[in-house]
C-alpha cells in the first residue's frame, strides 16, 4: 500500500520542484531587481491580491518549463487574505531576505541589494525572466511600494 502510494506521487511529480521559499525568494529578488526598496500594507487585501495576481503569472509559466509547483496561493474568500502569503513572507524575513519594520509590522524593508539579485535569481528554480513577469504583475496591480 505504501508502494503504492510513493509510486502514485512519484508518477505526478512533473519536473523541477518550486516550493514556496523558492517563489518568494525569487519574486523578492526581482522585485528588488527594480529598484523597490519597501512593500507597505503587507497585511491589506490589495497586497494579497496582488501576489495572488502575479503567482498565477509564474504558475502558468511554470508549465511550459517543466516545473512543478508544489504550493498553492488561495486567498480567504472570507477574509481576502492568504495564509501561503503570509506565511511565505514571514519565511523571507527568517531567511532575512526582508524585514518587518515596527511597530506594527505592515511595512516591509527588502534586504537584497539591486546591484546582487542575479545572486538569488540564478539559485532558485525556473527562468529568471518568469520571476521578473511576477513581479511585474505585482507591481501593475499594487501601488504601496517605495
Amino acid at each position: 500500500m505504501i508502494e503504492d502510494m510513493e509510486t502514485s506521487i512519484a508518477t505526478k511529480a512533473k519536473g523541477t520542484p518550486v516550493y514556496r521559499n523558492d517563489f518568494f525568494t525569487g519574486f523578492i529578488a526581482a522585485l528588488a531587481q527594480t529598484n523597490v526598496h519597501h512593500i507597505f500594507n503587507v497585511q491589506s487585501i490589495p497586497f494579497h491580491k496582488s501576489v495572488e495576481a502575479a503567482y498565477k503569472v509564474f504558475n502558468e509559466a511554470a508549465a511550459d518549463q517543466n516545473l512543478d509547483m508544489r504550493f498553492l496561493i488561495i486567498r480567504n474568500e472570507f477574509h481576502g487574505d492568504s495564509d501561503d502569503i503570509t506565511e511565505g513572507m514571514i519565511a523571507a524575513a527568517s531567511r532575512g531576505i526582508i524585514s518587518y519594520v515596527s511597530p506594527y509590522y505592515t511595512t516591509v524593508n527588502i534586504r537584497i541589494p539591486s546591484d546582487y539579485t542575479y545572486k538569488y535569481l540564478e539559485n532558485v528554480p525556473g527562468d529568471n525572466q518568469n520571476y521578473i513577469k511576477a513581479a511585474d504583475t505585482f507591481l501593475d496591480n499594487y501601488s504601496g511600494v517605495n
